[in-house]
């Protein structure tokens, strides 16, 4: 029986109390917050709530976690960024890899709506779009359909499941990065095209309101025609990916080192093995 992480979250406090060890929850999606007892439904949904005021600290992703956290359920949370680790660019600009694709990267589940990326690949007929599919045997079906409207598209090429070793190389290759989830958190892949990189656009996701404030990105606020137009307009002019990207390396070395995670995370769990309040 397959148990979801919202379900998994709430035993692992349960196995954690009574065996009066420390538990520490971190946000995985905004929805784990903005919504009403996350996103648990059925008539034992209060314990996901009850998970979140009860366990020893919580982390946080962004800052509206920790905002949301705060008034929905009036504590405070540790702040930790989705780390990945830094890419070393060599000084000679020439050894950089070629950027020659528009990047989708995300598992098959529907609020990823990948079939929205197809869209935008019949919109932009010149481009070379790649669209990296992690599969989940829940939604299969969904994937067959992808699968067949992938391959009728010419400029389109679909990987399934592709190792984590391989996917700097993605990164590293993608001229641009789209995002079209209806919600995230903090996305693993924002972090590591901004390290690579790589400009990022997005058709609703924006935490903290990232890519404009620290210009690595656009969002198109949940518009498609946006989407579409951004992409066409960045695809065209190297310019303004260049600049982008210089933007989103200094922007991801500065906040997603994974060391520095690394050192945060570890700073807190002493703090909790040591009995001191971890926020």
């Amino acid at each position: 029986m397959e148990v979801s992480s919202r379900e998994l979250h709430e035993r692992v406090l349960a196995f954690c109390r009574l065996l009066r060890r420390r538990f520490v929850f971190v946000v995985a999606s905004s929805a784990d917050l903005r919504r009403p007892n996350g996103q648990v439904q059925g008539t034992l949904a209060w314990l996901y709530s009850a998970g979140v005021r009860l366990a020893d600290a919580v982390v946080c992703r962004t800052h509206e976690q920790l905002a949301w956290l705060q008034s929905r359920y009036g504590r405070a949370g540790v702040l930790i960024r989705t780390g990945h680790r830094v890419v070393e660019h060599p000084p000679d600009r020439q050894a950089y890899p070629e950027k020659t694709t528009v990047l989708w990267v995300g598992r098959m589940h529907p609020l990823k709506q990948p079939e929205m990326f197809l869209d935008l690949a019949e919109r932009l007929p010149k481009e070379s779009c790649v669209l990296v599919i992690m599969r989940d045997p829940a939604h299969e079906h969904l994937l067959q359909a992808l699968r067949a409207r992938a391959t009728a598209l010419a400029n389109v090429r679909l990987h399934e499941d592709v190792p984590w070793s391989e996917m700097d190389g993605h990164f590293a290759r993608a001229k641009l990065l789209v995002n079209t989830s209806a919600y995230e958190g903090f996305p693993n892949t924002f972090a590591q095209a901004a390290m690579h990189g790589t400009p990022i656009l997005s058709w609703r996701v924006d935490p903290d309101g990232v890519l404009a404030r620290h210009g690595i990105g656009i969002c198109a606020d949940s518009s498609f025609d946006r989407l579409a137009a951004a992409a066409e307009e960045l695809c065209a002019s190297d310019l303004k990916r260049t600049e982008l990207g210089r933007q989103a390396r200094e922007y991801a070395r500065a906040h997603h080192d994974v060391n520095r995670s690394a050192e945060e995370l570890k700073a807190l769990v002493r703090a909790l093995v040591g009995g001191r309040e971890a926020a």
